[in-house]
């Protein structure tokens, strides 16, 4: 049987316990299906200062603009939502004018229908 290391730990033991709650913490996380935690130093990769500097930048930028597209698509869903609102109104004014116009077509032609019987009728007697 062989043994492999996996990784070289170094550190006193409080360092290594406040690793291993790290650790639990995010385990936690994880299963509660949020996660926030932190790289620590170890796990951070080494890079340099001018590097990291220009990745800051490139990402609050990056960030700058979604909130700026995120906030003008939110402002043109409103004004889409209020168009959508007015032109259902329009709508039910519309169907409304339209039944109204139904009933005064339908009592016209029932006159019309009546005076055409009482014409007959009088025609008939004659």
């Amino acid at each position: 049987n062989k043994v492999v290391v996996n990784e070289d730990t170094a550190g006193n033991v409080t360092q290594l316990q406040a690793e291993i709650k790290k650790l639990r913490d995010t385990v936690d996380q994880l299963k509660g299906g949020v996660l926030i935690a932190p790289l620590s130093e170890a796990d951070r990769p080494v890079e340099d200062e001018g590097v990291r500097e220009n990745a800051s930048c490139e990402l609050r930028d990056m960030l700058t603009a979604s909130m700026t597209m995120r906030d003008k698509a939110e402002s043109e869903k409103r004004v889409l939502l209020d168009r959508v609102d007015k032109l259902q109104e329009l709508c039910r004014r519309k169907d409304k004018s339209l039944q109204t116009t139904k009933m005064i077509l339908k009592l016209r032609n029932s006159h019309i229908n009546n005076l055409e019987n009482k014409r007959k009728g009088e025609m008939d007697s004659v």
